[in-house]
C-alpha cells in the first residue's frame, strides 16, 4: 500500500514518525513529503534584500538534509521510503502529491491548536481532511 506522510519538522512530526510501527507495514511504500515556504520572488512578491533569498535557500537546504537523515533512519529500520521536498501552498501540495502517487492514505500530525487559532489561522489538517478523497489519519502531539 502507498502511504503519504506529510511532515513539518515540528514536535508533532516526531510523534508521527515514532508511531509508524503501529500505523504502517514494512512492505508499505512510504512517501514523506515536506512543503517549504515558496521563494517570494517565485510567487510574485518583492523579495527585498538578497539576504532574504539566501536565508530561504539555507532553510530549504537544512530541511533537505533533515529529510535525508530521516529517510536513512527509516530505511535502516526496513521501510521502503521515498522523500519529496517542494515549496508551495501546503494543502495543495499534499493533496496533489497524494493523487500523483495514488496514495491509499495520508498521515499527518495534529498540532492541537485552540479553536480560536484555527478560526483565525486555519488548520492544514482540517483543510486536507476536507479536500482529500482518501482516508486521512491524524496523529496527536
Amino acid at each position: 500500500m502507498t502511504i503519504l506522510i506529510a511532515i513539518d519538522f515540528s514536535e508533532v512530526s516526531n510523534s508521527v514518525i515514532n508511531a509508524l510501527p503501529d500505523l504502517v507495514q514494512i512492505e508499505d511504500e512510504i512517501h514523506i513529503l515536506h512543503v517549504g515556504e515558496p521563494n517570494p520572488e517565485f510567487v510574485g512578491f518583492d523579495v527585498g534584500p538578497t539576504s532574504v533569498k539566501e536565508q530561504l535557500d539555507d532553510e530549504f537546504e537544512k530541511q533537505t538534509l533533515k529529510l535525508n537523515q530521516l529517510t536513512l533512519t527509516l530505511v535502516k529500520q526496513g521501510y521502503s521510503v521515498k522523500t519529496i521536498h517542494v515549496t508551495g501552498v501546503i494543502v495543495d501540495e499534499i493533496v496533489e502529491y497524494s493523487q500523483k502517487i495514488k496514495a491509499k492514505m495520508i498521515i499527518l500530525g495534529r498540532h492541537g491548536h485552540s479553536a480560536i487559532y484555527n478560526i483565525l489561522v486555519g488548520s492544514v489538517a482540517e483543510a486536507v481532511l476536507k479536500r482529500s478523497a482518501i482516508p486521512v489519519l491524524l496523529v496527536p502531539k
